[in-house]
């Protein structure tokens, strides 16, 4: 495998960083609030690379579906 192909294979299996302002406008949760989720540890989870925080977006879609709240067919919560 050559330089370029090395080079493309690692692109494709790299994971998707999103900042927290791009967490924030996908879930509508406030900046601030994500802040202090990480200072409590709780809730989603993140990385930490030197001063920059970052969320795997797998790691938001599995969180956003485990917040998923299941209803009937009339709209009323289980």
């Amino acid at each position: 495998m050559d330089a370029t192909q090395t080079l493309q294979t690692a692109r494709k299996s790299e994971m998707r960083l999103l900042s927290e302002t791009q967490v924030s406008e996908r879930t509508g949760i406030h900046v601030k609030t994500l802040q202090n989720w990480r200072v409590l540890r709780k809730e989603l989870p993140f990385l930490k690379l030197g001063r920059l925080v970052r969320y795997e977006s797998s790691e938001l879609e599995r969180w956003l579906a485990a917040n998923k709240i299941a209803t009937d067919e009339t709209g009323v919560g289980r």
